[in-house]
């Protein structure tokens, strides 16, 4: 009885673990690429200034059976785990999200540690947003990051005619108007080039 339940546990434990892989090869599988995740391409302005980049993070699950552990659990695993009593006796559970690599090196030592590698989308401009958009799941869904999702998608930069520079004397300009709303956009009359793009819709 005691075998056909331990046989159960880690078919049970596999299939959560090939959900787990499923799900990750969904979302980052590409045309031509057969990597699992592929980190997105940076936006850059004219300068080759990073706008918009993909910040590396971890998540780590933990395989727990207590029986195997005779209720002893690395002292590195219970820093990220909730009060031990409340824990069931097998299962895996989720340690933490947005692990930085030094947290998953040392957590990656550990026996029966998962580690997930994921990249969030950071942009560094954030009154940008409206123009350079959003992602979802490692696809751009808005603005520029949808326009070009195929080749950020595949790890390629693109460069763009802004000037960050130029993005920060207006960001302090506006800042010092009491304006609740504006927009303001600045364009290279003779190339046609957008220069400068600000716009704010609440107060700041």
């Amino acid at each position: 009885m005691e075998k056909v339940r331990q046989n159960r546990f880690i078919i049970v434990n596999f299939l959560i673990l090939l959900g787990i892989f499923l799900l990750n090869f969904a979302f980052s599988q590409q045309e031509g690429d057969t990597s699992i995740i592929k980190k997105r391409g940076y936006i850059l302005d004219r300068n080759f200034l990073p706008i918009a980049i993909s910040v590396e993070s971890y998540r780590a699950y933990y395989l727990l059976n207590k029986s195997e552990l005779g209720g002893k659990i690395p002292e590195e695993v219970k820093k990220y785990l909730p009060d031990i009593l409340t824990l069931p006796e097998k299962g895996i559970i989720l340690l933490a999200k947005n692990l930085n690599l030094e947290e998953a090196q040392r957590l990656k030592k550990e026996k029966n540690v998962i580690l997930q590698r994921d990249f969030k989308r950071k942009i560094l401009f954030p009154f940008l947003e409206p123009l350079i958009g959003k992602t979802f799941n490692g696809r751009g869904v808005s603005g520029i990051e949808k326009v070009f999702d195929e080749k950020l998608k595949r790890g390629e930069f693109i460069v763009l005619s802004l000037d960050t520079k130029l993005e920060e004397k207006l960001a302090r300009f506006v800042k010092r108007t009491a304006l609740e709303k504006i927009a303001i956009l600045i364009f290279n009359t003779r190339t046609g080039e957008l220069l400068g793009y600000f716009q704010k819709n609440n107060p700041v």
